[in-house]
């Protein structure tokens, strides 16, 4: 049905702040908002189905809906949706079936525009055609990936690649070598040397073709990404190196957009996201679509603040009427939904030590034990040979008739002095692997470094100053143990956990503290907000009472004759 129930001026000012009518005139927008219907939904009842033929394309005004899918018996969530966010675009826009379904977790009101509208936007602003389809192919990305990382209600807004100028970029090198082979195979620059052709074809052939692969699959393994808590850079080198860099909503100053003269025509560019100190700035390079990566960002950036202003308002308005005494029994107020804290299980990589231990609200960590290996490898196979010696020593000593040199106890007091050495090495190294911990507690980061019989350093930062965290496995070695460095961007310096396990769960668990420290902190302001505005209107409150009945006995009384 068409729009009745909302203000046009309103929807023409909450369309603006969508990206996807980024640039938009006032009369365009006019345009699309005369084309929008509205539907309301209750709470459990169905938007669409999965497997459903899509006919329409939605926003959501007001409430919460549930986007899950069915995979045998077990429902999928994929995401929970809030005003602003859109969703069924795919179905209509390439004509395929609903890929799941949405449900209302909330008493719902959607604007939808039905398929005619849809191929209106598209056909009269092309824009909007390359915007939702880059979004429909956000959300096949997002679940074929399934990005094991993401925080419990972390939703994914847009994922992006570099530009395909970056590709060909990267490919006319293994594309002149195939080219060479080719014109070798056929003889054309060494007539009559058929064996040497065929070799050099061949070789130069293979060769071609795998750099061909690798230089593909490089270029679809960077991935740049957005989502409702931050924007992150996936950076994957085939066989060599895992990165993951990230920088929290809350954090990000401003983003700004570079682009050459070509990119201005093909539509690329830089993105720059710059931090409130600067250090923790991300810089990505040559992406497609660098000004829809700009629009998500900051249209998220003015919900969050949008987001925080409605709750502060309503925890208010409750705390108001609380202390006039205007509530019934059966009202309550409903807090924020906190963060969700990822799995706390220790890792245990060779099954013999654990490199994470959780111990309430503080999480330490070990360096890989590969490390450790790498100290005392050689005393161990130093004290090994020892023991072997000495054991050959004494089975001789035993197995033959005459006296031989040395002896049993001879064999054992050589061993024992010569092994106090490597041994010690061993033990030492253990204490020195053992000490130098990294932790995280519930507002500090702590890198701890402890050198037997020696010297301790211990270097601290507040979780709240974090800019940036980002984590990288830099060798083949690295990604098969799974172990890396993580690196924290704090106000005025860097804290770096190094040879760690399992570096992209390290990575969560910080952003987790930090999520959760920043709700905590906006709760804190918020309480004491609501408590002293709440008290000033019951003083206030107070004060008319009292005037009023001050007011009251003062009245003149007639005297009665």
């Amino acid at each position: 049905m068409p729009i009745e129930s909302i203000d046009s001026e309103q929807v023409i000012r909450f369309l603006r702040q969508r990206t996807l009518f980024q640039d938009f005139e006032e009369s365009d927008l006019e345009d699309v908002a005369e084309r929008l219907n509205e539907r309301k939904y209750a709470v459990g009842e169905d938007i669409f189905k999965e497997g459903a033929r899509g006919d329409s394309f939605y926003i959501i005004w007001k409430g919460r809906v549930r986007v899950w899918r069915r995979d045998g018996k077990e429902e999928i969530e994929l995401a929970v949706l809030e005003p602003g966010d859109k969703f069924g675009e795919e179905a209509p826009l390439l004509g395929r079936p609903r890929s799941a379904t949405v449900t209302a977790l909330q008493d719902s009101h959607l604007l939808t525009l039905e398929q005619n509208g849809l191929q209106w936007l598209t056909r009269t602003y092309p824009v909007t055609k390359e915007r939702l389809t880059a979004i429909a192919a956000s959300h096949q990305l997002a679940r074929r990936e399934r990005f094991d990382w993401l925080q419990d209600g972390e939703v994914i807004h847009l994922v992006t690649r570099r530009h395909w100028w970056e590709l060909l970029a990267d490919l006319w090198k293994p594309l002149l070598v195939l080219v060479a082979a080719a014109v070798i195979a056929f003889g054309i620059l060494v007539p009559g040397l058929t064996l040497v052709s065929a070799i050099l074809a061949g070789v130069g052939g293979g060769v071609g073709i795998l750099w061909f692969i690798w230089g593909f699959l490089d270029w679809r393994n960077d991935l740049f990404m957005i989502t409702n808590q931050r924007v992150v850079w996936l950076e994957r080198v085939l066989l060599q190196s895992d990165s993951r860099r990230e920088a929290p909503l809350s954090a990000i100053q401003s983003v700004n957009v570079d682009r050459s003269w070509w990119g201005r025509v093909f539509d690329f560019g830089q993105v720059t996201v710059r931090t409130f100190t600067g250090m923790g700035t991300l810089v990505m390079t040559n992406m497609g679509q660098p000004g829809l990566f700009q629009g998500n960002i900051e249209e998220l950036l003015l919900r969050v603040r949008s987001k925080t202003e409605e709750a502060r308002t309503e925890a208010m308005r409750f705390s108001i009427r609380s202390s006039l005494g205007l509530i019934s029994p059966d009202e309550k107020f409903v807090p924020p939904i906190q963060p969700i804290p990822p799995d706390a299980k220790p890792l245990r990589p060779f099954r013999l030590v654990s490199t994470r231990e959780v111990d309430g609200t503080t999480i330490t960590y070990h360096k890989h034990p590969w490390v450790l290996l790498m100290r005392v490898w050689v005393p161990m196979f130093a004290l090994l040979g020892i023991v072997g010696a000495t054991a050959f020593f004494i089975w001789r000593d035993f197995t033959t008739a005459e006296p031989v040199y040395p002896g049993w106890f001879s064999a054992i007091l050589f061993g024992f002095l010569l092994g106090i050495a490597p041994l010690g090495m061993i033990v030492y190294a253990y204490l020195d692997w053992q000490n130098d911990l990294y932790r995280v507690t519930k507002d500090q980061i702590i890198d701890s470094e402890k050198k037997p019989l020696g010297q301790e350093i211990t270097k601290t930062a507040p979780i709240r100053n974090i800019q940036s965290i980002s984590h990288a496995r830099t060798n083949l070695l690295r990604l098969i143990l799974n172990f890396g460095t993580v690196t924290i961007v704090v106000a005025d310096s860097t804290l770096t956990f190094n040879d760690v396990h399992d570096p992209a769960t390290i990575q969560q668990d910080i952003f987790y503290r930090q999520e959760q420290l920043k709700f905590e902190a906006q709760q804190r302001d918020s309480d004491a907000e609501r408590g002293r505005i709440s008290e000033w209107f019951r003083i206030y409150h107070d004060v008319i009472e009292a005037e009023q009945e001050m007011e009251s006995e003062e009245e003149p009384v007639e005297d009665e004759e």
